[in-house]
């Protein structure tokens, strides 16, 4: 029996296996849309931001994972936008922290604009 002091447990285990089932449920779900565009009855500019919608679903779903990962060593104490906004810090575990929540701001924006770009293209094609 050894003599370690007890250390107090955490959620960090199951927040990062939820984590790795949605990045496979988004990816599953990527796969299965990127099977179907081809047989779309849609125009080319949609089907080509479909797999941008794809594409940034996938980015935004691993960015959130490695962020996690990345935040929970840093615990810096402001919020996610105010960290994202600010200057690039200076310790490498928030800087890798940084970037991960940058590339996921990214990823979150373009999905926004790819949805809402997919309606547009169909309404002016005329298909809507």
């Amino acid at each position: 029996m050894t003599n370690d002091p007890l250390k107090p447990w955490s959620l960090a285990p199951v927040v990062t296996g939820f984590l790795v089932l949605w990045v496979v449920f988004i990816s599953g779900i990527g796969v299965c849309m990127l099977v179907a565009t081809p047989s779309l009855k849609a125009t080319a500019p949609t089907k080509a931001i479909i797999v941008a919608l794809v594409a940034s679903a996938i980015g935004g779903a691993i960015s959130t994972l490695m962020w996690s990962r990345y935040w929970r060593e840093v615990q810096w104490e402001v919020g996610f936008w105010a960290f994202v906004s600010g200057p690039a810090p200076k310790y490498e575990e928030a800087l890798l922290a940084w970037r991960w929540a940058r590339r996921l701001r990214l990823c979150w924006i373009v999905t926004m604009i790819a949805m809402g770009a997919i309606a547009l293209a169909e309404v002016l094609a005329g298909n809507w």
